[in-house]
């Protein structure tokens, strides 16, 4: 099942004009200009599996989390982007400067994608995802494009996460027995991995689960990341998750595994990729002689919860 977060959008029910509502408007009725905003909202369909990046699966509500709403008159056209904020935990929405209604026979075609940028062109370069906002920071949602007309009062969008989260279990076995601190990143200095992605709308296709569109800058900046370190449970001493831009990461030493100064790697097989919009989860186990183990899964859903197949390498 995917993870989405759904888009409601409708005429805002406060601060509009009469113009936005007379009965006598036709198909072509021009509508004075500041008098019809469109307005937002956003709400989690399913808080029962997490479409956000926050731990608890929700939208903060308090301001800081932004969506930008893109706006063309041609699905080709590069879209001007609005700002919306989130102002609560339900998905409310408002902006000091929305779109206004042109014409009742305006034919726009909307898409949508967080946190607000001017563009998807390029984003990434959260390698500090150590602290809760840092990782949430890390987060990408987008939409297709949707087609709107004026006479729909209400429609929908679903945003799709477009990073892939990997996921790091340290199995309370070998050197971490007994639960000895452990510096865990996703690449290091000496093996960097990916911080930038690319995003064209043009070749995103969500509703057939493509994100090829969205990809890694192999001539752009690298790095690596530090992962957020979470609460572990059952037979793992320690748990790290981190947001990534979809990259290959096969023949890399992807995971990095300090302990005690001493530094361990896992080296996924050639080939291997993360894709946009899937969780990948790792169970390391470090035995004492330094020896990592990795039990491989195929990837999962995006949201948290949910149990997988392991098979041991």
């Amino acid at each position: 099942m995917k993870n989405v977060v759904h888009i409601f959008a409708f005429l805002s029910a406060m601060g509009l004009m009469t113009a936005c509502t007379q009965a006598d408007m036709t198909d072509n009725t021009l509508l004075p200009e500041g008098s019809c905003p469109l307005g937002l909202n956003v709400s989690i369909t399913d808080n029962s599996a997490a479409t956000r990046a926050t731990p608890d699966g929700t939208w903060k509500g308090d301001g800081t989390e932004s969506v930008a709403v893109g706006v063309s008159f041609e699905p080709s056209a590069k879209p001007t982007p609005y700002r919306y904020t989130v102002t609560g935990t339900d998905g409310s929405m408002t902006s000091e400067n929305p779109y206004y209604w042109g014409s009742t026979s305006d034919n726009l075609y909307v898409r949508a994608w967080y946190p607000y940028a001017e563009s998807l062109t390029s984003v990434g370069g959260n390698d500090d995802q150590s602290t809760e906002a840092g990782f949430q920071a890390a987060d990408r949602l987008c939409s297709g494009i949707k087609l709107v007309q004026y006479a729909n009062r209400q429609y929908d969008i679903e945003l799709y996460h477009i990073t892939a989260k990997v996921v790091v279990n340290l199995v309370r076995e070998g050197v971490m027995a007994d639960g000895r601190e452990a510096i865990v990143t996703l690449g290091d200095a000496r093996n960097p991995i990916y911080l930038y992605g690319s995003m064209y709308f043009l070749s995103f296709a969500p509703s057939i689960g493509d994100f090829s569109g969205f990809s890694a800058d192999t001539d752009g900046e690298t790095g690596f990341v530090k992962p957020l370190k979470v609460n572990a449970v059952g037979e793992y001493a320690a748990t790290y998750q981190a947001l990534l831009i979809p990259q290959d990461i096969g023949g890399k030493k992807f995971i990095a595994v300090t302990i005690d100064g001493v530094t361990c790697y896992y080296t996924p097989p050639v080939g291997t990729s993360l894709e946009g919009g899937k969780c990948y989860t790792y169970n390391v186990k470090v035995d004492t002689s330094g020896e990592v183990t990795v039990n491989s899964i195929e990837p999962g859903d995006w949201g948290y919860g949910g149990s997988y197949d392991l098979s041991t390498q």
